[in-house]
């Protein structure tokens, strides 16, 4: 489980840091090919990450919205 606010839509720098070292191929998970999925390596089944923010409902409903839609140009401001 992580919990964490979200600081400029990312969470903290330690805990990114974290994360991206922690979660390496190898450790994490392993590549059979370049196309293939992902093979988890972690126990774990489930992951749980819940975050803070004080950004605007508005403004997170329309990152839902291109997120979903795929259209990622509309999010930018």
């Amino acid at each position: 489980m992580f919990v964490h606010p979200n600081w400029w839509g990312m969470p903290p720098a330690v805990l990114a840091g974290w994360v991206q070292r922690v979660l390496v191929p190898g450790v994490a998970y392993k590549l059979g090919s370049a196309e293939g999925s992902p093979e988890g390596l972690v126990r774990a089944g489930r992951a749980l990450v819940l975050n803070t923010s004080d950004t605007p409902a508005d403004r997170e409903e329309e990152g839902t919205r291109c997120r979903r839609s795929g259209r990622h140009a509309c999010c930018r401001t």
